[in-house]
């Protein structure tokens, strides 16, 4: 009997299939387990190729949608740096005091990104720069909102 992609859980047959590496960061984990609602082995060989293919369109969706949010952020940093390039172009700041460059370093180790401190006259903004979505969401459940 094939017990390929089987697993027995509490007497109940499950599907188990690993998700391959190029697929892992995308979907967050390392494999698929499911259900399969039976504890007869022949039924749950049959059971296991509809799941199966299941499992395989998730990936494949999975990756679509990544590589349309890659072009498409990537066009964003494009325009973000030409942008930011206009403006440095136009002006020049002045040093930042040591109090701000710590803070600037110390707030980049902690969210674990590049973080940009812009003050003058005690007033400024922080710039926060993100590789992809998944990096944004870790920076926002580090300040706090989960």
């Amino acid at each position: 009997m094939d017990k390929q992609y089987l697993k027995k859980r509490h007497n109940v047959w499950w599907v188990r299939m690993r998700i391959p590496s190029d697929a892992k960061e995308i979907i967050g984990k390392n494999e698929f387990c499911r259900n399969l609602h039976t504890t007869d082995i022949y039924e749950a060989n049959i059971k296991k190729h509809k799941e199966i293919a299941s499992m395989l369109e998730e990936i494949e969706q999975a990756k679509r949608n990544y590589e349309g949010m890659k072009d498409k952020l990537s066009k964003e940093v494009q325009i973000s740096k030409y942008a930011e390039y206009l403006r440095e172009a136009k002006i020049t700041t002045p040093e930042k005091d040591a109090d701000t460059s710590l803070l600037e370093k110390e707030l980049s180790l902690k969210l674990g990104v590049k973080l940009t401190i812009n003050d003058k006259n005690n007033k400024g903004n922080i710039k926060i720069e993100y590789r992809n979505i998944d990096q944004r969401e870790k920076i926002l459940n580090k300040l706090g909102r989960g």
